[in-house]
């Protein structure tokens, strides 16, 4: 029979992952300040964005949240969210250059 645990106690657990079943989801890391772990269709969205001020950031954003709402295929989906990754980077960058003026 497996030892007893008072209450309270603290486990720890190791896992080890040796595969992964189902679907798998890239990750969106593109740094849009640096250009690391971006492609180069990142890069071009961010060299198109870049200068824009937090006004259009918003309504660039908003609009591409509506999009996803809707029914597309899987890349679709995925060019939009790291649009918007990049968007919302370089937002949080504009705001923060607005409170310093």
């Amino acid at each position: 029979s497996p030892p007893k645990i008072p209450p309270d106690s603290v486990l720890v657990f190791t896992i080890e992952i040796i595969t992964i079943h189902g679907n798998r989801k890239p990750a969106i890391s593109c740094d849009p300040d640096t250009l690391e772990r971006c492609d180069d269709k990142e890069k071009a969205y961010v060299a198109k964005q870049s200068g824009k001020d937090a006004d259009f950031f918003k309504k660039e954003v908003s609009r591409l949240e509506k999009m996803l709402s809707s029914k597309m295929k899987p890349e679709l989906s995925l060019w939009i969210n790291q649009r918007l990754n990049v968007l919302r980077r370089l937002a949080s960058k504009s705001v923060g250059e607005e409170k310093v003026e």
